[in-house]
């Protein structure tokens, strides 16, 4: 699923919103594993490998992998898929568990290149076939130049456009406003 939206629309609030609310509402038995990653709540500018570092090592830490993390940039990358299918196998290889690995990447369009500092490709380190058992929800820009390969993967697309009262209303309503800052 593509979260599109212009800048300004709300859509780390929205996403978080959405968290709280399918964790809070699900019915299955044992809740999804979610993994969310709010690049442009970060400092400084997001690489694709570190980004994928970051989810295979939570991945590795959640399902108990003790298999090692390649840091190689091209192995890290080519690798990706195959943690995820790690991940999948396990979750069907448990018939008691219910749940699905969620990975949520909020921003993806501020990823960038080491050499060139601009938007990275998607099609370079996003897999194109995502296992049984995964979901993957990705939030970014409506001037994203990755907006054309997502829609080329069919990928299902929400469009998001919001007023500050919406947003309001959401910032109200979340459970954790009370730890959030409005600026």
């Amino acid at each position: 699923i593509v979260i599109n939206s212009g800048k300004g629309q709300g859509r780390k609030l929205f996403i978080a919103h959405w968290i709280n609310n399918h964790i809070k509402h699900s019915h299955k038995s044992y809740k999804d594993v979610i993994i969310p990653i709010f690049v442009t709540a970060g400092t400084g500018k997001l690489t694709s490998n570190y980004l994928i570092y970051q989810i295979i090592t939570r991945i590795r830490d959640i399902f108990n992998f003790r298999r090692k993390v390649d840091l190689a940039e091209e192995k890290i990358r080519t690798n990706f898929y195959y943690w995820l299918d790690l991940a999948s196998r396990k979750i069907q290889k448990h018939n008691y568990f219910d749940g699905d690995l969620m990975i949520i990447i909020e921003g993806i369009d501020n990823i960038c290149d080491n050499d060139r500092n601009t938007e990275t490709s998607l099609k370079f380190w996003l897999p194109q076939k995502i296992p049984k058992r995964v979901k993957m929800i990705i939030g970014l820009n409506n001037e994203s130049y990755n907006v054309k390969f997502l829609k080329e993967l069919k990928s299902n697309f929400v469009f998001l456009k919001s007023n500050n009262n919406s947003k309001h209303k959401i910032f109200n309503t979340h459970s954790l406003k009370n730890s959030l800052v409005v600026i």
